[in-house]
């Protein structure tokens, strides 16, 4: 399409070419027409000379210029600004909030008739030991602040992830100078570095995925973009995908985006609600075609919670879509809630969410593929008569079935992959 000179890769457009910059993105909106819906010219201008060299002022000039261009060679594109990085650090401090400033203070007023949507690269990196809602910069926060500069405007996550490699990664000897746990290659890669491979799990990557999703939709995006979905056979980069190093198996975040895009596309509203009494208890309620579904989770740790019910029976799935079946007795449901779970059910069919009487026991073991858990035990008192069914590890269905008490034991499958590290959780039946 004859892409003008005087600019070129991250150097903004000269002055004297700026015109035959915006030539050139009608030419190119033209020519796609509806095959293309929507455009975004600049990738993180605020973050790195590697993608921007100009100024604020520039960037300013190049939005308003652009939204022009674009609309007129398709005016039903949507044009989007602007891709920077994160409005604010982990800490609260400032971090692409003055560059966003600068650079709709130099548009004419209001900005926001510049463009149709604006979008950001919400990622949580350097949050840990937090997840994507706890401390100073949480997801819902951060889209709240960008809501003041988008003016009504719809927002847009382009980007974000969470940088867990797979257990498929080199090992320590291989491993890249920037590792930081010699032991445990496949997490080399985490946010905020560390050395805790029990920690820094896929488990835990998809974990965070699910809670994102479900907060950012929750406090207005309408449209995210995770990032990526492929590691590739890079050993230091692309440790977000949903696919392992160079294909060789899906990663525990690919199921959980599965379950998750099936509970979350195209919905007509997303509401999310902290259960106070339970700490950082959230309950997630969902409308996709008129019908509500939930979701319950926490935070950080575990707590086994009973939820009083007008349903006869319960259905319910854990983050990777595997169902159960729970069955009330004397009203209620008993569930450990940790990562994610779904509940097929209304909000109003719940009548009530409290700490239940007991509680699975913090308990940590290395098993062997094949061998038998020791010492899963209970603090409190369950109710009477009551059965329970613990499930450990991703994938995994109900592993046991039993009295409460020493049978609640569980065998790791022969099928399960080893070198990672699970969650168990308990219903009672």
């Amino acid at each position: 399409h004859g892409a003008p000179a005087g600019g070129g890769g991250s150097s903004p457009p000269s002055a004297e070419h700026l015109q035959e910059y915006g030539k050139y993105l009608t030419r190119l909106a033209a020519s796609f027409g509806d095959k293309l819906t929507a455009y975004n010219t600049w990738n993180e201008p605020d973050g790195n000379p590697q993608w921007y060299t100009g100024t604020p002022r520039q960037m300013g000039q190049i939005l308003m210029l652009q939204h022009a261009a674009l609309k007129a060679g398709n005016p039903n594109a949507q044009v989007v600004a602007l891709a920077c990085q994160r409005l604010r650090n982990a800490n609260g401090s400032p971090h692409s909030e003055p560059f966003v400033q600068q650079v709709l203070g130099n548009m004419t007023q209001p900005a926001s008739q510049h463009f149709d949507v604006i979008d950001w690269h919400d990622y949580r990196m350097g949050d840990e030991p937090s997840g994507p809602v706890a401390g100073p910069d949480p997801v819902r926060d951060g889209v709240q602040l960008m809501k003041k500069y988008a003016d009504g405007k719809p927002m847009w996550n382009t980007e974000w992830g969470y940088k867990y490699a797979s257990k498929f990664a080199p090992g320590a000897s291989t491993a890249p100078s920037t590792a930081v746990d010699t032991n445990a290659a496949h997490t080399i890669y985490s946010c905020g570095g560390g050395t805790d491979s029990a920690v820094k799990t896929e488990e835990l990557q998809a974990k965070y995925y699910v809670q994102q999703v479900a907060t950012a939709f929750a406090n207005g995006v309408d449209v995210q973009f995770y990032f990526n979905f492929d590691e590739g056979p890079m050993t230091d980069r692309w440790a977000f995908g949903l696919a392992g190093r160079s294909h060789a198996y899906m990663k525990a975040v690919y199921f959980a985006a599965s379950a998750a895009i099936r509970a979350f596309d195209q919905a007509e509203s997303v509401a999310q609600e902290r259960l106070e009494h339970l700490g950082d208890v959230w309950l997630t309620t969902v409308s996709v075609g008129g019908a509500e579904s939930l979701m319950i989770w926490k935070d950080t740790g575990a707590v086994d919670v009973k939820i009083e019910t007008l349903q006869g029976s319960l259905v319910a799935s854990d983050m990777y879509g595997n169902e159960f079946s729970l069955q009330p007795s004397n009203g209620a449901v008993f569930l450990t809630v940790s990562g994610p779970m779904y509940l097929a059910c209304k909000r109003t069919d719940l009548k009530r969410i409290e700490t239940a009487s007991f509680q699975l026991a913090e308990h940590n073991e290395t098993v062997a593929v094949g061998q038998k858990m020791k010492g899963m035990s209970l603090r409190g008192t369950p109710p009477t008569g009551c059965a329970g069914v613990v499930q450990a590890g991703f994938l995994a269905k109900n592993s046991s079935a039993g009295s409460l008490g020493a049978s609640m034991d569980v065998a790791v499958r022969a099928a399960a992959v080893a070198g990672e590290t699970y969650e168990a959780a308990l219903w009672l039946v």
